[in-house]
């Protein structure tokens, strides 16, 4: 509990000779609350039983293959590293958890070449550059060259005068043709050298290799994510160990493929903490632990349990919100900045709220807030394309008690209420 701000500005400068500087404690807790901060089992609330289930998934069968989706931020990474721990404490597993990253693309090979790699570190297993995982990837090239000439001396360098010893001029010609042919191999190969690289990690540790790829709902191109777990779905089936895929939400609820149908054991859904019901009334557990999410990365804590309360409530449940919200107002105050702390949660949730405003980049998409926010029951269904656009954009966050159901983030509820008379007539026009 917080007695008052002038108080934790004494504390923020009990370790400083300056106003600028930041004592440990204070770096400990700005650390803390960034969302890829180094995983510490000690700062992690459960929530849950993600990784039980999927514990039980994996130990049914050898090869499951397993997709868990999500909007951004709600805290599939750390649900994965609870179960990246739970398999380290068993005997008989090994764990490979690699993040994908936010890259532009991905396909099924370049996917199987970053598991491959991932494998061999933590196995530290080695294999030769002629190893037919390599060679798969590998290109071949010819290359031929040959010179000819036009009255006798040759030179390097296309058609050129040549000045001889009795004073005649001659041409000289070389040419140079270089081909480079690239080695087609089919997926069955590629498949076959990657589950023999498995099979040797087994065999030298002793135990099942469970793969768990995280950060692939970040990849850019959602079209070549839905190429990789769709149309090559089945050639992922065959990687002879348990995968666990993190996907996006919009390949995880497309309409155009039943997951039923792909060789897929499960899907587990991680949607944002709902603090209140469909209804509206609170969930007095759900914000109970987004306030203990909140207060164990808080080694410093300049908050009451209301502020607490609020920063929960701006945060719609979005746990990377909330932290956000938390680290906003506590570097201000490390910066010296005067205000009450209830006016810096004002501040840094207006913040989120303006960078809302360059998500709406279609006017239609303007026109479906307003009938969503203007709803007498805020919970939305995924009906056509434009209310999908606004989930993959987080401007509509997914809610799960026993079904599944939606509401508009409270920061776009704000940047919809300070714009709405000016958005009447934009709209307005928009329709004629």
């Amino acid at each position: 509990m917080r007695a008052n701000i002038s108080h934790y500005h004494r504390l923020r400068l009990n370790d400083s000779s300056s106003e600028t500087n930041v004592n440990a404690a204070q770096k400990e807790t700005l650390a803390n609350l960034l969302p890829s901060t180094k995983f510490d089992s000690s700062l992690i609330v459960s929530r849950g039983t993600l990784p039980q289930d999927l514990m039980t998934d994996v130990e049914s069968a050898n090869v499951v293959k397993i997709l868990v989706a999500g909007q951004r931020g709600m805290g599939k990474t750390t649900e994965l590293r609870r179960f990246e721990s739970m398999l380290d404490a068993m005997n008989g597993f090994q764990p490979v958890f690699l993040q994908f990253g936010a890259q532009e693309r991905i396909n099924d090979e370049t996917l199987i070449y970053t598991m491959a790699q991932a494998l061999l570190i933590k196995s530290n297993l080695k294999v030769g550059k002629g190893d037919p995982l390599w060679n798969w990837f590998d290109t071949e090239e010819s290359v031929s060259s040959y010179s000819e000439s036009r009255g006798g001396s040759v030179s390097v360098g296309g058609n050129l005068p040549l000045i001889g010893a009795k004073g005649s001029i001659q041409t000289g010609r070389d040419t140079k043709r270089t081909k480079t042919h690239k080695v087609i191999k089919n997926k069955p190969e590629l498949l076959d050298a990657f589950n023999r690289i498995i099979q040797k990690a087994k065999e030298k540790n002793g135990a099942q290799i469970v793969f768990i790829v995280d950060d692939i709902d970040k990849i850019q191109d959602t079209v070549s994510v839905e190429g990789t777990f769709v149309s090559s779905a089945h050639t992922l089936g065959l990687i002879d160990a348990p995968c666990v895929f993190t996907v996006p939400y919009t390949y995880a609820t497309s309409s155009f493929n039943r997951l039923a149908s792909l060789p897929y054991t499960s899907i587990h859904r991680v949607p944002a903490v709902a603090i209140n019901s469909r209804s509206g009334l609170q969930q007095l557990d759900n914000c109970e632990f987004m306030s203990q999410v909140l207060k164990r990365r808080l080694t410093v804590n300049p908050f009451s349990d209301e502020e607490i309360q609020r920063i929960i409530d701006y945060s719609g449940g979005v746990i990377v919100d909330a932290l956000r919200l938390a680290r906003g107002v506590l570097k201000q105050i490390v910066l010296g900045d005067e205000h009450k702390v209830a006016e810096l949660i004002e501040d840094e949730f207006q913040k989120i709220a303006d960078e809302y405003r360059y998500q709406f980049d279609k006017p239609i998409l303007w026109r479906k807030l307003q009938k969503f926010c203007e709803a007498v029951d805020p919970a939305l269904f995924l009906t056509d394309e434009t209310t999908l656009d606004l989930v993959c954009k987080m401007i509509v966050i997914e809610y799960r008690d026993r079904t599944t159901w939606h509401s508009v983030h409270p920061a776009v509820r704000r940047l919809y209420e300070q714009n709405k008379v000016a958005l009447a007539s934009v709209l307005g026009q928009f329709d004629a």
